[in-house]
């Protein structure tokens, strides 16, 4: 049996009448009688003047067509068989049973004579790539059911010549996203946990728009390629029973921009008292109910002193004019890091160690009013008797046990308290004394320690408030259990050679050193309060371009506040630095990812502030790091036993 192949009417240039001849050449009415004789069925084909779509409008039917003899044809849907089931419908052959054609253009069928068509449905991968990047994944997926249009074969010229793609052809943003790339390679794959991988190191944003066809950008792919090498662990945040932790209220800043006189970056900030650093502090209560604030002052080079100053709340001060222990530079008297005992006949003695480092030892002197000093004879403690290489910040408590206790720092053999650099690590050792005179070192060592602050509970425990370094957080350890073995709960805040007190409420007021000498000294105030919300921060890996450290950070609980996360070189003048962190803010719970890039200058730590509008929680993320560079030796932070704070910052 014969058969006929649709084709457009538009291949062929008469547009009045369709000639059609047969390959034999004769003309297509005596084909027609000739069939009809031998029995053929006689359809009709009718002479179809071609229909031209006016300017602008859109052809809303098929291209019409005529019948030609096909020598070989496989199957396919243009093809209709001559025989009884065949009707005639506008001029073109159809079967009966077949459904009607759609009027609409999006569902014509693509022309398989068409050299585009060709491609697109063929083997040819390289030009199947170009004609995708050229046209653009959308209407490459369109063309897989429809006929090319003329913009695309003008647009896909270059293509099917085989010249490659035109100039400024999309080929970065319409690549096909199941060959080549990586990163969608992984959005399309099966791998669940190099997906949550990706997910987390690129951001949500970044993620849905590769997933719908966006090239990923080289910034992308520097982040997702520990993911890729398969060198990055997944961040998992599972919450705690509990999710409240400990942030900060700050009160106050005191005594900003406060510079110790030496080089400094900044340039004429120096405060309305010249030379003057503020670091510190200690703060008691007078019989009249106001406060005094003791705080280091002086330049380092010529001479140091404390300084005071006065307040009714305990949260606003006023400098007061008094200066004791104004030291003279190359003299060895006593310094900062004050600790102020009252006595029972209502006068003081004040504990201070010494300003030489060659020659540190623990002073003391008696006071009427805590400002008239008379340094006591003798010496309450020598560097002999404590050990190691340096001692420094003694804090004298009266001993519920009866006696006094004395708190101090110490540094291995060799070393010196704040060299650059830091230390190897430090220790509190603690002395006992019964009159408060002569002392004896115990046994007793707190490891990894510092700078102490202690509280007296009201029944009768000790709580220890410390950092792990010139640049460390705050750190507390709970005196109901033995300080040397009990845990280090960090407290969620950068407070250096801090002032402890619990207020009547249960909550802490912190009065901390803010700063470095290298960026100049001030004292803030802080309150602690209880939020619904923590933050847990887990090491995920390294990341090659840029090269550092990856931090997961785990934000659990709910916040009615959108959290926002900032990192900073200096927490004092707030230097914002280009650390990249995936997803900036939202509201708990979320989780998220940065990219510690390392200390530079090495005196300047990287920080991570969190903070919900009005309260803030503070992590210096080299904490996190497995191990770093003291630039004395690797320091191995898991010594540390550090665990997050428990949820209420009152509880014993």
């Amino acid at each position: 049996m014969s058969t006929y192949t649709v084709v457009p009417l538009s291949t062929f240039s008469n547009s009045n009448q369709v000639l059609i001849r047969v390959a034999t050449g004769l003309v297509l009415t005596l084909w027609l009688g000739l069939f009809a004789a031998c029995g053929g069925t006689t359809d009709v084909v009718e002479q179809v003047p071609e229909t031209k779509p006016s300017l602008g409008s859109k052809s809303t039917s098929k291209p019409e067509t005529a019948v030609t003899e096909s020598v070989s044809t496989p199957p396919s849907t243009s093809i209709a068989t001559a025989d009884t089931n065949n009707s005639i419908d506008s001029g073109k052959i159809i079967r009966a049973d077949s459904p009607k054609p759609p009027s609409n253009e999006s569902a014509a069928q693509p022309d398989q004579g068409n050299p585009l068509t060709q491609i697109i449905n063929g083997n040819d991968q390289n030009k199947k790539d170009c004609v995708l990047r050229t046209l653009g994944q959308e209407r490459f997926q369109q063309l897989l059911t429809q006929a090319p249009n003329p913009k695309d074969m003008e647009t896909a010229g270059p293509c099917i010549a085989g010249q490659g793609p035109p100039r400024g052809a999309p080929s970065d943003q319409a690549r096909n996203p199941t060959q080549g790339n990586p990163l969608t390679q992984i959005i399309n794959g099966n791998d669940q946990i190099a997906k949550t991988c990706l997910l987390q190191a690129i951001g949500k944003t970044g993620y849905t728009a590769i997933s719908s066809g966006s090239t990923p950008t080289k910034a992308q792919m520097d982040f997702a390629g520990p993911c890729l090498a398969g060198k990055r662990t997944v961040l998992t945040c599972d919450p705690p029973k509990d999710v409240s932790s400990t942030a900060w209220v700050l009160e106050n800043t005191l005594f900003s921009r406060h510079y110790w006189g030496i080089e400094t970056p900044f340039k004429g900030r120096q405060g309305p008292f010249e030379s003057t650093g503020s670091a510190d502090p200690r703060v008691i209560r007078l019989p009249d109910g106001s406060y005094r604030m003791y705080f280091a002052g002086g330049d380092l080079k010529d001479s140091t002193y404390v300084r005071t100053a006065t307040s009714k709340d305990g949260i606003n001060f006023s400098l007061a004019k008094p200066y004791i222990l104004d030291v003279p530079k190359g003299s060895n008297g006593g310094g900062a890091h004050l600790s102020l005992l009252p006595l029972d006949d209502g006068t003081w003695r004040i504990y201070s160690s010494t300003r030489s480092t060659q020659d540190r030892h623990v002073l003391s002197y008696s006071s009427p009013d805590g400002l008239q000093l008379t340094q006591e004879p003798g010496k309450r403690l020598t560097l002999n008797a404590v050990g190691g290489g340096d001692l420094m910040s003694p804090y004298v408590i009266a001993d519920p046990a009866g006696g006094y206790r004395m708190f101090l720092t110490k540094v291995p053999e060799g070393e010196k308290i704040g060299q650059v650099g830091g230390n190897t690590t430090a220790w509190v050792v603690i002395a006992k004394s019964q009159d408060g005179l002569t002392w004896s070192i115990t046994d007793q060592v707190i490891d990894g320690s510092q700078r102490p602050s202690v509280i007296v509970k009201d029944d009768g425990s000790l709580e220890l408030w410390v950092n792990h370094g010139m640049a460390s957080g705050l750190f507390r350890i709970n005196g109901k259990q033995d300080l040397s073995t009990a845990q280090h709960e960090y407290m969620n805040i950068w407070a250096v050679d801090a002032d402890v007190h619990q207020l009547s409420n249960g909550e802490y007021r912190v009065y901390g050193g803010f700063g470095s000498v290298y960026e100049g000294g001030s004292i803030r105030v802080l309150r602690s309060v209880t939020v619904p919300w923590s933050v847990e921060i887990k090491h995920l890996g390294m990341n090659n371009s840029p090269e550092g450290d990856i931090l997961g950070v785990c934000l659990h609980g709910e916040s009615s506040d959108t959290l926002t996360l900032e990192t900073h070189h200096s927490l004092a003048e707030r230097i914002p630095i280009s650390t990249h962190i995936v997803q900036a803010n939202g509201k708990a719970p979320f989780d998220t990812a940065l990219i510690h890039v390392g200390d530079e200058p090495p005196h300047r730590d990287l920080w991570l502030t969190i903070s919900d509008g009005q309260h803030i929680q503070e992590y210096r993320l080299t904490d996190y790091i497995p191990q770093i560079y003291t630039g004395v030796g690797f320091y191995d932070q898991s010594l540390l036993r550090i665990q997050q704070p428990s949820n209420n910052p009152s509880s014993d």
